[in-house]
């Protein structure tokens, strides 16, 4: 089954991003086949996408990608093109706070991975001073070997590392935590 069709609705509602990209993947592919305006720039080892909307930087994604991913991708897109935050008051109160970039390690054959690419997503979206930069464990063997991560999902926020195999909840309240230097 082609799933051409369902991807190219995705066109309809990702609207008002400016969207840099640097090299090629199936996510910047399918953008482009949508006809969504890219900016391409040169000099990256690896394919990178970052997404901008109103002069702020959302999200940053370095790494290769393949079809599940692509969809994670696709939604995120999609809400921060219309501001989408589904996330419960007892979530946003350990968001509201936060006030650094998010990196998200991921694998790309990882379920939980996906789950957070949507949730953390929506944490820059919600709280303007977040960032989620999004690194594919496999594409990024020097961050991997620099922040001596082996497997995904993992999370850094402030230089510190949070399991993302963690409940949603429990992986906010440590980062509030960390923000508030009480771990």
């Amino acid at each position: 089954m082609s799933y051409s069709s369902v991807f190219k609705n995705y066109a309809n509602y990702i609207k008002g991003l400016k969207v840099r990209v640097c090299g090629d993947n199936m996510l910047i592919q399918l953008l482009a086949s949508f006809g969504v305006n890219l900016e391409r720039y040169d000099g990256c080892s690896r394919p990178e996408l970052e997404v901008w909307k109103n002069n702020r930087k959302y999200l940053y994604f370095r790494g290769s990608i393949d079809a599940d991913s692509a969809w994670a991708m696709l939604n995120l897109l999609v809400r921060i093109s219309n501001d989408l935050v589904h996330l419960g008051q007892n979530e946003l109160q350990y968001v509201k706070d936060l006030d650094s970039e998010l990196k998200l390690i991921v694998d790309m054959g990882c379920i939980k991975c996906l789950e957070l690419i949507d949730a953390l997503g929506q944490v820059a979206i919600y709280n303007n001073r977040v960032t989620l930069e999004i690194y594919d464990l496999k594409s990024n063997a020097e961050l991997m070997e620099k922040e001596k991560i082996v497997e995904a999902p993992k999370i850094i926020y402030k230089d510190r590392k949070v399991d993302g195999n963690l409940p949603l909840i429990a992986i906010l309240k440590t980062l509030d935590k960390i923000t508030k230097g009480q771990i």
